[in-house]
């Protein structure tokens, strides 16, 4: 079972701050945003455990933490949250776990797993389709997923969903052919959303967007070849997608 942790900052929420003066400079109509730090805790843990990951996870003197729970103590109209997709790295998330093991002397399962994302609560005078301008405009959406709910959603909803970006891969795996001769329209949909399969649906994100996919396209026409490997073209995807989400030297 997934467990959600909430951080809100109490004192000096200079995040907040920054973060409405950066919409305002983009022209958005936004009153007050509240930035909160959420972590994804995908191992059962007792309450009284969370509460200890809770502790090590947030700042006592400047913070303070929900957990599995939400709250409406701040006014916004849209909750939009900011989270990588699956397959990326996430530093973050990757320390915090190391605490958690640390903290109670244990080590995690390849299936469990620490995420982290950012909710961010808009108050303002803005429409839904503008709250997903706000998510293109904050998010890398090569890398990272959006998601939104207006005031009334989130109330029924109780909150957010917890969403566990896993990579799920099939027992049996198998590589397909995939036909480079494309469109920039078509390549631009393949690195958005993913190889398509004989039913019709498609894999999910390679996070390339369309200059590395012509790149890879060049690089085999220059080799005599227009047919990739599915299994390739998605660690080529993996890799880049690890490269953009990695702090910069």
């Amino acid at each position: 079972m997934a467990h959600r942790i909430e951080i809100f900052t109490k004192v000096n929420d200079t995040r907040s701050k920054v973060l409405l003066d950066k919409l305002a400079n983009f022209g958005f109509d936004v009153a007050e945003t509240t930035a909160i730090e959420v972590y994804t805790i995908n191992k059962n843990f007792k309450p009284a455990d969370l509460k200890k990951i809770a502790e090590i996870l947030s700042n006592p003197v400047s913070q303070t933490y929900l957990v599995d729970d939400y709250s409406l103590s701040t006014p916004f109209d849209f909750a939009l949250e900011i989270g990588f997709l699956p397959g990326v790295t996430d530093n973050i998330a990757n320390t915090a776990k190391e605490s958690i093991e640390d903290l109670f002397k244990i080590k995690f399962s390849e299936e469990e797993s620490v995420h982290t994302s950012q909710l961010i609560l808009l108050r303002g005078n803005i429409s839904e389709k503008q709250a997903l301008e706000i998510g293109t405009t904050l998010a890398n959406t090569l890398i990272q997923r959006i998601d939104i709910k207006s005031y009334d959603e989130f109330i029924k909803d109780k909150g957010m969903d917890i969403v566990v970006p896993q990579v799920y891969l099939q027992s049996h795996s198998r590589a397909d052919q995939i036909d480079l001769n494309l469109t920039d329209d078509e390549l631009l949909k393949l690195g958005k959303e993913g190889i398509l399969d004989a039913d019709g649906t498609r894999r999910g994100p390679l996070a390339l967007d369309k200059e590395s996919l012509t790149a890879i396209k060049d690089y085999f026409k220059k080799e005599n070849l227009t047919i990739l490997n599915s299994n390739h073209l998605l660690k080529l995807g993996l890799s880049i997608a690890n490269t953009l989400s990695s702090p910069q030297k």
